[in-house]
């Protein structure tokens, strides 16, 4: 399990490039050991995380009971240019998906079927809290943000606003975007990371997707930042049910090509909701 506050980068090799990040309390899948690397099963692929930034033993869970791996999703053969980025499939792991998120070449139908096959499933409770939450976040992209196309920069603010009009929270503020999965800002309302379950793709609607910029470390240690400030803290959205992304707009691809995906945030407690969220899924 990672144990990290900060999380821990998933890397292609020990020392190597990063691919990709895990948040903290996420279950992981050891496979070997390297010193003081852990080879692990990440997204169908081999990666290795630092050893200290975990707990738990290799190959076993705290209470004794294997690790089961995430489930893996397959690879879609079907590619599409992209207009970032070269090449992408639906499911060709975290390094193409954090590179470019976009899956708008993809036919709707075509992604549609293969998320109800490759999707876990989720409570019923959270599944009232997701979809009340997306009913949020779309009152509050229309009413407030005019259901614009892109993202201009207030996204933490947005979903901070949709959280609070579903019910989910009862205001506040819960940081920059990479502080709702780095300062625990969503933890402490409930939502759990299941980013080893999910993709920004595959995702339910109503998760909260949260990703950090290539300057995001250097934030979290000095809390200094400049323009453009995205590449520092990062970005927060809501995924659709539509094939849209909400945050303060409503998008066709969930970030930008340089923000790599940490947490794919489902409320499954209801810690600090309101009545009315309560009543309607349960406390």
């Amino acid at each position: 399990i990672v144990s990290s506050s900060k999380g821990v980068n998933v890397r292609k090799s020990p020392n190597g490039k990063e691919i990709g990040a895990l948040g903290r309390g996420t279950n992981v899948s050891v496979i070997g050991q390297a010193g003081n690397w852990l080879k692990i099963n990440y997204n169908g692929k081999t990666g290795y995380i630092w050893k200290k930034a975990t707990t738990g033993k290799v190959g076993s869970s705290s209470n004794g009971a294997m690790i089961k791996a995430a489930p893996i999703l397959k690879t879609i053969s079907q590619v599409a240019e992209s207009s970032t980025e070269g090449r992408f499939c639906y499911t060709c792991g975290a390094a193409a998906q954090n590179r470019n998120p976009g899956l708008q070449a993809i036919p709707k139908e075509k992604i549609a079927g293969l998320q109800s096959k490759a999707s876990p499933s989720v409570s019923s409770k959270s599944a009232c809290y997701s979809r009340m939450i997306l009913e949020g976040a779309k009152r509050v992209v229309k009413s407030k943000y005019k259901n614009r196309s892109k993202s201009n920069g207030q996204c933490a603010r947005g979903i901070r606003d949709s959280l609070t009009n579903a019910g989910a929270s009862r205001g506040g503020g819960l940081g920059h975007a990479v502080d709702y999965h780095s300062k625990g800002s969503l933890k402490s309302l409930g939502f759990t990371n299941m980013i080893g379950q999910y993709t920004a793709q595959n995702a339910p609607p109503g998760a909260v997707l949260v990703f950090r910029g290539p300057n995001t470390p250097q934030y979290l240690k000095t809390g200094k930042m400049r323009k453009p400030y995205g590449n520092y803290v990062g970005h927060v959205t809501i995924k659709g049910d539509d094939g849209k992304y909400y945050t303060d707009g409503r998008t066709d691809k969930p970030a930008i090509a340089n923000r790599i995906l940490v947490g794919v945030y489902i409320m499954t407690q209801c810690r600090n909701c309101s009545a009315k969220m309560k009543n309607t899924c349960g406390g």
